[in-house]
């Protein structure tokens, strides 16, 4: 009980709002539960402590029980779960078009890019699983200030979010992506840690080296809350 509520404080004291975070809590949780109603003998009477081993069980064999069946829901393709990303469906295909090329995804909510990268059976174009750095980086902006981040210009960028713009630059030029997926601006969403709230294209755009990279790239229109942009191939290829 001690590492669930501890788990939990230590989650909702991020402030990012990603279920993920409280996977700990819950599992320890669970396991609560289970030590709870591992007496398997009978429950005599109906007072406050039958009651609770009564509900012990019932939460020890029902919660398991739905976790399962929304995890097999979640393989074979229903994509209603608030867990995964609501574009998912309409991405799937555009990814899966590619064949296996390089797709990059700017959102610094790991959500938007997996399990889209895995079932579109692409490559993943960055060293980083998603932009979530970005959302370290300007946390006190994100959950003290309202509206569209404001971001440090670049020459102030230093230590680890130099390094992790550095980083970001090499991999799109040394591997261009065939396929970037930029979630559009929107200053008036807090959930999902404020990915919506991040200008990804004006944060890089500061640098010539992006510019330039993305100058290589036409706008392929929208898909629910997310702009694409495919990579123009020279002539001849």
């Amino acid at each position: 009980v001690l590492a669930a509520v501890g788990f939990w404080v230590g989650a909702a004291a991020q402030g990012k709002g990603f279920h993920y975070h409280h996977h700990a809590a819950i599992a320890y949780g669970l396991l609560a539960v289970m030590f709870v109603s591992a007496d398997l003998g009978p429950v005599p009477g109906w007072q406050p402590s039958a009651l609770l081993l009564r509900l012990g069980r019932a939460l020890a064999v029902g919660v398991p029980g739905i976790v399962a069946v929304l995890v097999v829901l979640g393989t074979t393709g229903l994509r209603t779960n608030p867990l995964f990303d609501g574009a998912l469906p309409q991405l799937l295909p555009v990814v899966r078009a590619l064949e296996g090329d390089r797709v990059v995804v700017f959102s610094s909510d790991p959500a938007s890019a997996w399990p889209l990268t895995l079932e579109g059976r692409a490559e993943w174009g960055l060293r980083f699983m998603s932009l979530w750095p970005m959302a370290g980086f300007y946390h006190h902006e994100l959950w003290t200030v309202g509206g569209v981040v404001a971001f440090r210009p670049l020459a102030a960028r230093t230590g680890a979010e130099r390094v992790f713009h550095e980083a970001v630059i090499e991999d799109l030029a040394r591997h261009p992506p065939r396929l970037l997926i930029v979630m559009r601006v929107n200053p008036d969403v807090w959930g999902a840690g404020g990915s919506a709230r991040l200008d990804y294209l004006r944060y890089f755009g500061e640098d010539p080296r992006f510019r330039e990279f993305l100058a290589g790239y036409r706008d392929a229109g929208p898909v629910g809350k997310y702009q694409l942009y495919r990579r123009v191939d020279p002539p001849g290829r």
